[in-house]
């Protein structure tokens, strides 16, 4: 295709998504594909690298998988800390991580922390193979229950899901988009479980004017019904906010993200004019995250153009990029909502290998000093 056909294409996709003339996104179109950001882009938003207060967790601590204890605290499993590496055929050692002090804890937990929610619960699970994780989940053996009691062992449940907020199997539900809605049993559904104060959401399909068109609808507790969505729920990218008691979907662009709450309020976030140019024409991967001062855009860049990479806040009155590395992990937010964890390649992404990253935590409710 040439550049010509190209740029139509990119501005009749951008027509859609944002009400834009070509006056307007044509010199970031021509601009996109520097190596370096032109003056263009940058006066689309504000280089805050070093607004906010940072942590970085000890390369010395060796881990997988990164949980909020508390707005202080991250779990993790542990392979090596100072003072202890597991041998080959240990479990791993579950551990808290004080973020503003350093301090480690083992909590007497063994294997590896698969979901921990805002409300403790904590579901594990445990291998005798557990080096290079190449057991199926229904080989490991299975454990749950809250945070500083003891865990019992479940059942490994197939054909389900854990939503984040519950730390619990969950059924996948119907093969609703497998079948034509005609042919499908009767209350064929996919459900998502909410918080159990807050019910679940339905999501069906229906034929219309030849058609198949989603209905998402909002069930509560007593059983009140609410047609909250007519596109389908990302379920499996689908997060709690504790700080105001909503639920987040993470879609990606240049799908916009929406905001759920429970009196059945959907809310959706335009997606920055610049993300949605990378997005379309470098190929770059924008994944949207929550916090409480805004929405938190995760920025993959490819080859040459890590210059554009980054974690950006979008808050109700500007765009900041506060770190500059290429995140190489989903962003996870503490309870409050101002803390973020996030692994991070500073600089040329991918120009030596091994990747050397870094984790990272930013209090985005601490400005520095």
């Amino acid at each position: 295709m040439s550049t010509y056909l190209k740029r139509i294409s990119i501005f009749l996709m951008l027509a859609v998504a944002l009400p834009v003339t070509a006056e307007d996104i044509t010199p970031l179109v021509n601009s996109a594909r520097s190596f370096h950001l032109t003056p263009e882009e940058k006066a689309l938003f504000v280089e805050a690298s070093d607004r906010f207060k940072k942590y970085e967790i000890p390369k010395s601590i060796v881990s997988t998988g990164v949980f909020w204890l508390d707005n202080d605290h991250l779990v993790m499993s542990s392979r090596k800390y100072p003072g202890w590496e597991a041998k080959p055929e240990e479990m791993s050692r579950v551990i808290s991580y004080n973020v503003t002090n350093g301090e480690i804890t083992d909590s007497g937990y063994r294997g590896i922390v698969e979901c921990l929610n805002h409300q403790g619960d904590v579901l594990l699970a445990q291998s005798d193979k557990e080096a290079g994780r190449a057991v199926a989940p229904n080989n490991y053996t299975w454990f749950a229950g809250r945070w500083g009691a003891d865990l019992r062992k479940i059942d490994f449940q197939p054909n389900s899901f854990v939503p984040s907020y519950l730390c619990s199997f969950a059924p996948f539900g119907d093969a609703i988009y497998k079948l034509p809605p005609e042919e499908q049993p009767a209350g064929a559904a996919m459900i998502t479980p909410l918080l159990p104060r807050h019910g679940v959401i339905e999501n069906t399909v229906v034929r219309e004017n030849g058609e198949v068109r989603d209905r998402v609808h909002l069930i509560k507790p007593d059983g009140q019904r609410a047609l909250i969505a007519s596109s389908r729920l990302s379920r499996y990218h689908f997060v709690y906010q504790p700080w105001d008691e909503k639920y987040f979907e993470l879609n990606t662009a240049p799908t916009e993200p929406r905001i759920f709450t429970p009196s059945g309020e959907v809310h959706s976030y335009r997606i920055p004019t610049l993300f949605l140019v990378w997005a379309m024409t470098l190929r770059a991967s924008v994944a949207p995250f929550p916090s409480k001062l805004g929405v938190l855009w995760d920025l993959q860049q490819g080859t040459g153009y890590w210059r554009k990479q980054g974690i950006y806040l979008q808050s109700t009155t500007e765009l900041l990029r506060i770190d500059q590395g290429y995140p190489v992990s989903n962003i996870k937010v503490s309870p409050d909502g101002c803390k973020l964890h996030a692994r991070v390649v500073r600089g040329e992404p991918f120009r030596t290998l091994p990747i050397n990253s870094s984790r990272i935590v930013i209090d985005l409710c601490r400005e520095s000093i």
